[in-house]
């Protein structure tokens, strides 16, 4: 099943590439910055990791299809794992790894997979 937010046209293979960087370099700027985003909600950070890597893998720019799916889940887990490890290396700024942080983000990123998944069954069944 051909994957709907996959373009295939060089030019908007490498926007699409662009924004994704763009988009992550920014959930690195968030989650690695000395400071935080207020969210007025009991364990609202978790639902910010939720959301920002269900992002992440809806503007993932390569193929989210059955047989390559493993890669974009590989990204989603190195991901959120690469952002808790690195947190434990940079104290200076206040922030540590949390294992639930980690499981936000595989969740969010899950999520998202699986919303590009259901619209590409969806897109195929016209």
């Amino acid at each position: 099943m051909p994957d709907p937010l996959h373009s295939r046209a060089p030019v908007g293979k490498a926007l699409a590439v662009a924004v994704w960087a763009v988009y992550v370099a920014g959930m690195l700027f968030f989650a690695l910055g000395p400071f935080t985003v207020p969210t007025g909600v009991h364990h609202g950070d978790k639902m910010l990791h939720i959301l920002a890597f269900a992002g992440m893998a809806l503007l993932f720019p390569w193929p989210v299809t059955w047989p390559r799916l493993w890669m974009a889940a590989l990204t989603v887990v190195a991901l959120a794992a690469g952002i808790e490890i690195i947190q434990d290396f940079s104290p200076a700024y206040g922030r540590h790894p949390d294992l639930v942080d980690f499981l936000a983000g595989v969740v969010g990123g899950s999520a998202g997979l699986a919303a590009r998944l259901a619209l590409a069954a969806h897109k195929e069944r016209g």
